[in-house]
């Protein structure tokens, strides 16, 4: 994955800053301020690419399936060309089990496994973002 991300950083010329953790983050008209552990740095974009879903959560008894089924993380999964040929069984109805599943079944049949009725909320309400923070 470190491999893969140097080379996308590189094709693209993209400032890696390493080892640094954001303090702070505000906004001043219509720029960004990013305070670090190793300075500071302006923007006029943002991109938080994080969130409350980085553990991959994989039940214990999934080790008891036959070796003959193929399982994959969400986290792992990068197209349908790593899965075995045939229906897929999707299980769990998060964002990135419904994006997988609704992409998955342009070329094959899907089984969407979940655990409740679904439900749809907007990613925003007012000025404050479902999974937490402001976006103003």
């Amino acid at each position: 994955m470190v491999e893969y991300l140097s080379t996308y950083a590189k094709f693209f010329s993209l400032p890696i800053q390493l080892n640094t953790s954001v303090q702070k983050l505000s906004k001043a008209g219509n720029s960004f301020t990013i305070k670090t552990n190793v300075g500071e740095f302006h923007a006029k974009n943002i991109v938080v690419a994080t969130g409350p879903f980085q553990t991959p959560f994989i039940p214990k008894f999934s080790s008891n399936l036959s070796s003959t089924v193929y399982q994959v993380h969400s986290s792992e999964y990068k197209n349908q060309n790593q899965l075995k040929e045939g229906s897929v069984l999707v299980v769990g109805g998060g964002n990135s089990g419904a994006q997988i599943a609704v992409e998955l079944s342009k070329e094959r049949k899907v089984y969407l496994s979940i655990g409740q009725k679904m439900m749809f909320l907007p990613q925003t309400i007012g000025t404050k973002n479902l999974f937490g923070g402001s976006i103003n």
